[in-house]
C-alpha cells in the first residue's frame, strides 16, 4: 500500500489549504509545488471575497457563499496555529455603476450613502453596496498557510515540479522533474494555470489568464475603508494604507511581463474614482494567471472512479473558495456524504480520457 494518503500538485491557496485541512482530520499528505508556495496565482491576487455579487443562479453562488461564511474561523484558526498576523476585513464593497460581473440586490444608494460609505470617491451613476463582502491580505494568508502546514506535518517540496501522473490499482503516482516516482493513495492536481502542463491521465483544458495589477501607499493617515469595484478597474484596501488596484484580463499564455503603460491605465481608472490617489506613492506593480477552464467553473472531485483528483480551474476565485474547496475535496476523499452540490464542478464533463502512464 502506499505510504501516503494524499499527495496534492500545487502550493498555492488551493493546495495548501487542502494540505492543512487533510492534516487536521489526521491523514498523511506530501505537496509537490513547481516554484516557492503562493508565488504564482495566489501571491498576485487583491484579495477580494466577493461571493454576493455573484448571480443567485450561479452554480457557483452556492458554493462561493459557503466558503465566505467559513473565512471569519478559516483565518482565525490559522492565526492561532502560527502566530502571524492576516489583514482580513469584513467592510464590504461599493460597485460603481453596473458591470458584467457583479450583479446588484437591492436598491442603488443615495448619493449621502455613497459618500458616507465610500468617502472621497467622485463617480456620478448608480451605486450599490454589499456589506456582506470582505476582503483579505492574500501574501500574508499564503505565509500562514505555508507556515500552518509545515507545522502540521505536511511533506513539502518546494522547487519539485510534477512531470507526469499516473494510477495504478493500489493508488496514483506521480514524477517530479529529478526523474524521481512517489505514490498515494490519491493524488490531487491543484495546480492552478499549470495544471495541464505535465503528462496526465485524461486532457485538462486549464489555460492561463493575465492580470496585471499595482499596489498604492495613501498619504499618513489615510486609509480605503473597503472595497471599491468601478468600471475595468477595482481597490482593495490594506489596514496599513495601501490600496491594491487591478486587474487587467489578458489571453498571453504564460507571459507574466508588467507593461507600464497598462498598470498607468489602471491607475489613472482608480484615481479618477478616487481621487486622494493622485497623492499615492507607487508601492509596486505585478502580474499573475488565474487558471481558467471552458465554462469558468472550476474542476472539483473525483477523476471517474479512480485515485485521481482536481482541484484546480477556480479562475478569479481561488482565494474565495479555498476554504470550502479544502472542505468538500476533504470530505470526497474520506468518502463522506457531500454538503453541497457539486455535479457543476465535475472533472468528468469536459475532460477526455488519456492512456494510462507507466512508472
Amino acid at each position: 500500500m502506499p505510504a501516503t494518503d494524499v499527495l496534492i500538485i500545487g502550493g498555492g491557496v488551493i493546495g495548501l489549504s487542502l494540505a492543512c485541512e487533510l492534516r487536521r482530520r489526521g491523514l498523511t499528505v506530501e505537496l509537490h509545488e513547481r516554484g516557492r508556495c503562493g508565488n504564482e496565482a495566489s501571491g498576485a491576487a487583491a484579495g477580494m471575497l466577493a461571493a454576493t455579487q455573484m448571480a443567485p443562479d450561479s452554480p457557483y453562488a452556492t458554493l462561493a457563499v459557503a466558503s465566505a461564511r467559513l473565512y471569519p474561523a478559516f483565518v482565525r484558526q490559522l492565526q492561532t496555529e502560527t502566530g502571524l498576523a492576516i489583514d482580513y476585513g469584513q467592510c464590504g464593497t461599493v460597485l460603481l455603476g453596473a458591470n458584467a460581473h457583479a450583479h446588484p440586490r437591492g436598491p442603488a444608494l443615495s448619493g449621502e450613502e455613497l459618500r458616507r460609505l465610500a468617502p472621497g470617491v467622485r463617480f456620478e451613476g448608480p451605486a450599490y453596496y454589499f456589506p456582506d463582502d470582505h476582503y483579505v491580505d492574500n501574501r500574508q494568508l499564503m505565509s500562514a498557510l505555508r507556515a500552518a502546514a509545515l507545522q502540521l506535518g505536511v511533506r513539502l517540496s518546494e522547487d519539485s515540479p510534477v512531470t507526469e501522473v499516473g494510477r495504478t490499482a493500489e493508488g496514483a503516482w506521480v514524477r517530479v522533474a529529478d526523474g524521481s516516482c512517489r505514490s498515494a493513495a490519491a493524488v490531487v492536481n491543484a495546480a492552478g494555470s499549470w495544471a495541464s502542463q505535465m503528462r496526465l491521465p485524461v486532457d485538462l483544458p486549464v489555460i492561463p489568464r493575465k492580470g496585471q495589477a499595482l499596489e498604492m501607499r495613501l498619504p499618513a493617515g489615510e486609509t480605503l475603508p473597503r472595497v471599491l469595484v468601478g468600471d475595468r478597474v477595482y481597490m482593495s484596501p490594506r489596514r496599513n494604507g495601501n490600496v491594491v488596484i487591478g486587474a487587467t484580463l489578458e489571453d498571453a499564455g504564460f507571459d507574466k511581463s508588467v507593461q507600464p503603460d497598462v498598470i498607468e491605465q489602471l491607475r489613472l481608472r482608480a484615481t479618477a474614482l478616487l481621487p486622494l490617489l493622485q497623492q499615492a506613492e507607487l508601492v509596486g506593480s505585478w502580474a499573475g494567471l488565474r487558471p481558467a477552464t471552458p465554462d469558468e467553473l472550476p474542476y472539483l472531485g473525483q477523476w471517474e472512479d479512480s485515485s485521481y483528483w482536481l482541484a484546480t480551474g477556480h479562475f478569479r476565485d481561488g482565494i474565495l473558495m479555498a476554504p470550502v474547496t479544502a472542505v468538500v475535496l476533504a470530505d470526497a476523499l474520506e468518502k463522506k456524504s457531500p454538503q453541497l452540490p457539486l455535479a457543476a464542478f465535475a472533472p468528468g464533463r469536459e475532460l477526455g480520457v488519456r492512456a494510462g502512464n507507466q512508472c
